[in-house]
Order: C-alpha cells, then sequence, then structure tokens
C-alpha cells in the first residue's frame, strides 16, 4: 500500500506559481495555498478524455498538458500499464486525498475516469472503497 504524501494548505490566494513548481513544493514538504490545488490537480491527473464535457483532452496539445508531470504515466495506464513511481504514486494519491476536502471540478471528474480508479484502488484499496 502506498502512503499519499501530506499536502500542507495555508491561505487562500492562488499564487503566481504553475503546477510543476506548486508539485515541487509539496515534495519539499512545504505549503501551498489553497488557490493552488488546482494546479496541484492538473499535475498529477492529466487524464484522457473526460468525454462527458465535451472538451479535448488529447495529450498532444499544449494549454494545461503543459503543466501535467505525468503525462506519459497516464498515457501508459490508458493501456493498462502501471509506470508510476513510488513517490508519483504518493503524489497522486494525495491528489485523491485532497478531493475528499476541496472539491474541484476538473479534478473530480479526472479522477473518476476508469484507469485512474483502478490505479488508485490497486495502490490503496482501503482509501478509496
Amino acid at each position: 500500500m502506498v502512503k499519499p504524501i501530506q499536502v500542507k494548505i495555508i491561505g487562500q490566494a492562488k499564487s503566481v506559481n504553475g503546477s510543476k513548481k506548486v508539485i515541487d513544493l509539496v515534495r519539499q514538504g512545504d505549503a501551498i495555498p489553497k488557490g493552488d490545488i488546482g494546479a496541484f490537480l492538473v499535475g498529477v491527473f492529466a487524464c484522457q478524455p473526460l468525454t462527458d464535457d465535451g472538451k479535448s483532452y488529447d495529450l498532444s496539445e499544449k494549454k494545461q498538458w503543459s503543466h501535467c508531470i505525468l503525462k506519459e504515466q497516464w498515457k501508459a495506464a490508458l493501456h493498462d500499464e502501471d509506470k508510476f513511481t513510488e513517490e508519483e504514486k504518493s503524489l497522486v494519491l494525495a491528489g485523491a486525498a485532497l478531493l475528499k476536502d476541496h472539491e474541484h471540478g476538473w479534478g473530480n471528474k479526472a479522477s473518476a475516469q476508469p484507469h485512474v480508479r483502478k490505479l488508485l484502488e490497486s495502490w490503496n484499496t482501503s482509501e478509496f472503497d
């Protein structure tokens, strides 16, 4: 069972930090503003496609996918391959844990995708039943 990294939240306002910087801060054990939770979620939950919202989630496109640090791992997950390191699994689980207390439209949809649920459940069966 993989343990999620504890994400410390301080303040409300969003910083100017992108997803990579926000995730680096979490990796270092530093706190992030509540407004940066979305940046964290985009950084760890890049998934294809969220079909019910009519948007394109093609990993080759720029925009939000340029912020995702785990694009290739999720691409593998779409083909039933788990290519995540233990630290990456911990970061994804931390994102799922954040969603319990901090609802986020895109993040909730992304974490509900079947290939994401399958990995979350295999990494930590008791946390996501």
